[in-house]
């Protein structure tokens, strides 16, 4: 399903728990070169505001060309998201 234009980050392969914006930082590292960033959050059982704020906010107004998906997010996670970040389209 992936293409040039498309990355997908399996956030559950890097870690279970996201919570420094840092971290929110270094998964986006290279999605500027990307058209649509997948975070796919199977795996994951906890974020934190600071995670959610730097990947939702800071870098999505920064970087509005660069469309933010979601995928495989876990209840407990969705609600962070919804919390922090309302506007974003959870898949």
């Amino acid at each position: 399903m992936a293409d040039a234009t498309t990355l997908s980050i399996r956030l559950g392969e890097l870690n279970s728990q996201f919570v420094a914006r840092s971290q929110g930082k270094q998964v986006l590292a290279s999605a500027t070169r990307f058209h649509t960033v997948i975070l796919d959050f199977a795996g994951v059982d906890m974020v934190g505001h600071s995670f959610i704020d730097e990947v939702f906010r800071v870098f999505a107004t920064a970087h509005p060309e660069v469309r933010l998906r979601t995928a495989n997010v876990a209840p407990q996670v969705a609600d962070m998201i919804a919390r922090f970040a309302p506007h974003v389209d959870q898949d």
